[in-house]
């Protein structure tokens, strides 16, 4: 009579594998979807009283049904919110309740708040960023890209890459006078903002000083600096906040043409008088201005590079998502501004992961905690912005696996019917 128990589990094993691959199959359009495989296993009940090397099996049973987490083909989409994991990690999303599901399904979308929103209405999580170090804190928030302006920025520091010709002589007048150029060797304009994004022209002169000015430097490779914020003269200090004797400042170069001092060049400039005159340029009433890396060679005078740290107030033009997640936004005046980095977590042991539906997860003691992307221990997947992961579902397997399956049923209902029909031939006998 074993017989019928050992179809019977047959039967039953083969139909949960058969709706397990089927499971598989009608997922395999779902984005992010992992398919799962059964484990069988055989019965020997027997064994419990100490059976010997000649027992027979009583079935089969259905020990598992795990899930493969192996990578899905991406496929690009160019919808911007559209995110994919190439590697490790899972997304974590939260609900209104503050429950927490992970999911490899990157199909995103804003609500009307600029939250980042699955199709559940759940809230995907970034890590923050640390106002000072720029670095991510592990301290889970909810992804929030908002198309605002962005406020202007005065300028607080600048840079000036030049050569000066050696080949100059000094100026002929040694008292300034921006008009008449005979004070002055050379000059250059740089702008800058004030702290609500006007602009402002920021000139600077150079004029070689003779060379019997200064017996410490007999070659003439002393230049003196004079600035004009849009036509106003402003004072400028050296690195230590002193000026020359008579209230300027000096480049010194050595007779190969690099510069001397001061090694660090990068000079204040005292906002005090314009800003008495034509209002506040920022709350410090300075910016500085480096020049460190300027040569006097013989060749002509030539700005190589200018540069500040100022901008205007621009509009918001679209967000970026880099492979390790962090999220900037782009603005019409070419600044960008990073506000967060798209969270990814992993397990230990994604085998135990508790599926909930909607292609998303849970975690569980079997699974262990979650590891954030942040650990420097644990090596993640890269962000794919712009593309999606596919079911990793390998259809034509699963259509083979649905056919043996199938085969192994009717094998198993053949079992039951041959031990039916002896059960009917023996009690033929007897009522014979």
């Amino acid at each position: 009579m074993s017989s019928f128990a050992q179809g019977l589990s047959g039967l039953r094993a083969d139909q949960k594998a058969i709706e397990v691959t089927s499971n598989n199959i009608a997922n395999s359009n779902s984005v992010g979807f992992k398919s799962s495989r059964v484990q069988f296993g055989d019965v020997y009940t027997s064994l419990f009283f100490g059976g010997s090397a000649n027992q027979v099996g009583k079935g089969t049973q259905i020990l598992d049904v795990d899930q493969q987490f192996t990578q899905g083909v991406l496929t690009p989409t160019g919808n911007p919110l559209d995110l994919a994991v190439s590697g490790d990690g899972f997304f974590k999303v939260r609900d209104a309740s503050g429950k927490e599901t992970f999911t490899r399904a990157g199909q995103f979308q804003f609500d009307n708040q600029g939250f980042v929103i699955n199709s559940e209405g759940k809230k995907v999580q970034m890590f923050p960023l640390d106002p000072l170090s720029g670095n991510a804190i592990n301290a889970t928030q909810d992804l929030q890209i908002l198309d605002d302006i962005l406020p202007p920025q005065a300028t607080e520091a600048s840079s000036v890459r030049f050569n000066l010709d050696a080949r100059e002589p000094a100026a002929v007048n040694t008292t300034f006078d921006p008009t008449d150029p005979t004070s002055y060797n050379t000059s250059s304009t740089l702008v800058v903002y004030d702290e609500l994004g006007r602009e402002h022209s920021l000139n600077i002169y150079w004029s070689r000083v003779n060379e019997n000015a200064d017996p410490a430097f007999p070659l003439g490779n002393q230049w003196k600096l004079t600035a004009l914020l849009d036509g106003v003269e402003v004072g400028l200090r050296n690195p230590d906040g002193t000026t020359d004797p008579d209230g300027k400042v000096s480049l010194l170069y050595t007779p190969q043409g690099n510069l001397r001092t001061p090694e660090a060049a990068t000079f204040t400039v005292d906002l005090t008088n314009w800003n008495a005159a034509n209002g506040r340029f920022s709350e410090t009433d300075s910016f500085t201005v480096n020049m460190n890396q300027s040569t006097q060679f013989g060749a002509g005078f030539v700005i190589q590079d200018l540069a500040q740290d100022g901008y205007q107030a621009a509009q918001f033009t679209r967000f970026d998502i880099s492979d390790s997640g962090r999220v900037s936004l782009q603005y019409s005046n070419g600044e960008s501004k990073e506000v967060g980095q798209v969270a990814l977590f992993k397990f230990r042991n994604v085998d135990g992961l508790i599926p909930v539906g909607e292609n998303s997860w849970i975690s569980s003691p079997d699974s262990g905690p979650e590891l954030p992307s942040l650990s420097q221990d644990n090596l993640f997947g890269l962000i794919k912005q712009g593309s999606l992961e596919n079911s990793n579902v390998d259809l034509t397997e699963s259509l083979v696996e649905l056919i043996v399956f199938q085969r192994s049923y009717q094998a198993n209902s053949q079992s039951i019917k041959t031990q039916d029909a002896l059960l009917q031939t023996a009690t033929n006998l007897r009522n014979g």
